[in-house]
C-alpha cells in the first residue's frame, strides 16, 4: 500500500513507534474478532521472543455502529493516551471484553494503572476525545475499510488478519525489516 506511512499519525501505539514492524489495525474495542487478533498479537511476539520488541501496533480507531460499546470504549481509550496509558488501558479492554457495560470506564482505567483516575473520568465525559476516534473512522472510510480488524503490516494490506500464520508473517517482516 503505498504511502501507508501516512496513516502513522491517526492511531495510538502499542510499542515503538521506531520498531521494524508496524502492524497497523483498524479496530474496535468490542469486535470479538479484534479481541482474538490481540491475543494472538501477544502470543506471536511471545514466541519471538527479543525480536517480538520489534514488532509495534499501531491502533487506528474503527467502532463499528453494531457495537454499543464500542464508541464508548474508544473515546476512553484516548482519555488514557492523554495519560501515557492507552496501552495498558487496550489491553485491560480486551481483556475485560465481557465485562462492557458492567463495568466503569473508570474501573478499567484503575486495572490499567492509570493512577489520575479524577482527570481520566472528567476526560471521559468530555467529547473533546472524539475528534482522535472520528479522525480514525474518516481514513477508515477514505480506504475503503469496512471490517475489523483490518490490517496493513508494513504497507501490506490484510482484509483478513492471517492469525493461523501469525507468527510466520511476522518472522518473514521481520527479516526483511533494514
Amino acid at each position: 500500500m503505498p504511502e501507508w506511512e501516512k496513516l502513522r499519525a491517526y492511531g495510538m501505539w502499542v510499542g515503538d513507534s521506531n520498531a521494524k514492524v508496524t502492524i497497523l489495525e483498524f479496530a474496535d474495542f468490542e469486535c470479538p474478532f479484534c479481541e482474538r487478533f490481540h491475543r494472538e498479537l501477544a502470543s506471536a511476539k511471545a514466541q519471538l521472543g527479543d525480536r517480538g520488541k520489534d514488532i509495534a501496533l499501531l491502533y487506528v480507531h474503527l467502532p463499528l455502529g453494531s457495537h454499543r460499546f464500542a464508541m464508548p470504549a474508544a473515546l476512553a481509550s484516548v482519555c488514557a493516551s492523554d495519560q501515557g496509558a492507552f496501552d495498558r488501558f487496550h489491553t485491560a479492554l480486551f481483556e475485560k471484553q465481557d465485562s462492557f457495560g458492567l463495568k466503569s470506564w473508570t474501573s478499567y482505567a484503575i486495572d490499567a494503572g492509570i493512577a489520575d483516575t479524577a482527570s481520566f473520568s472528567s476526560c471521559v465525559r468530555n467529547t473533546r476525545s472524539a475528534d482522535v476516534v472520528t479522525a480514525g473512522m474518516r481514513i477508515a472510510d477514505s480506504l475503503g475499510v469496512e471490517v475489523t480488524p483490518t490490517l496493513i503490516i508494513n504497507g501490506w494490506r490484510y482484509a483478513v488478519p492471517p492469525i493461523d500464520s501469525l507468527v510466520t508473517v511476522l518472522t518473514r517482516y521481520l527479516a526483511e525489516a533494514p
